[in-house]
């Protein structure tokens, strides 16, 4: 089969003729593989910045909203969901929420459940950055030191109330 760049895959796709699927397969195989590996892992890695970059745009955080009293989780989420979906309403907002969710871990599932340990979704870079600071904070109590990772940065457990009131004003 001939050599299918981006433009002549289009024109082939969007022409009257039904293309064998055999080949328009094996087409698209032999395009991806001319482009090279660098460009290839540098575009995939675009889009995902993209993809995610787009989320976070459309993304808010509420801070402050109180907390449910209802038994069931499901309760819970339905309430979740109709005091976000009352705040745009009072704000006038013509949108409706596609997902609401508690950022902050449920302190009974964390007690009762102590080897667990949740956290924000991260990127990979994220992910790396708050182990590597788990690592140094490991080594230091290793050596002694009485240090936390608090607010993405490792301080001493005796600063920790200083700290909060400069993280504050």
């Amino acid at each position: 089969p001939p050599q299918l760049s981006p433009s002549s895959l289009r024109n082939e796709l969007e022409s009257d003729v039904v293309p064998d699927p055999s080949s328009l397969i094996r087409a698209i195989g032999q395009y991806l593989e001319s482009v090279s590996e660098p460009e290839f892992a540098r575009s995939s890695v675009t889009i995902d910045d993209a993809i995610e970059r787009d989320k976070r745009e459309r993304s808010i955080v509420v801070q402050g909203l109180p907390e449910s009293c209802a038994e069931k989780a499901s309760e819970r989420v339905a309430e979740d969901l109709s005091k976000v979906t009352a705040m745009l309403d009072l704000a006038e907002l013509e949108h409706t929420p596609a997902t609401v969710f508690r950022m902050v871990p449920n302190p009974v599932i964390t007690s009762a459940h102590p080897s667990v340990y949740i956290r924000p979704s991260l990127t990979k870079e994220e992910r790396e950055a708050a182990f590597q600071l788990r690592q140094r904070r490991r080594q230091l109590k290793a050596q002694g030191k009485d240090v936390i990772v608090y607010a993405g940065e490792l301080i001493e457990r005796n600063q920790l109330e200083s700290f909060k009131k400069n993280q504050r004003s």
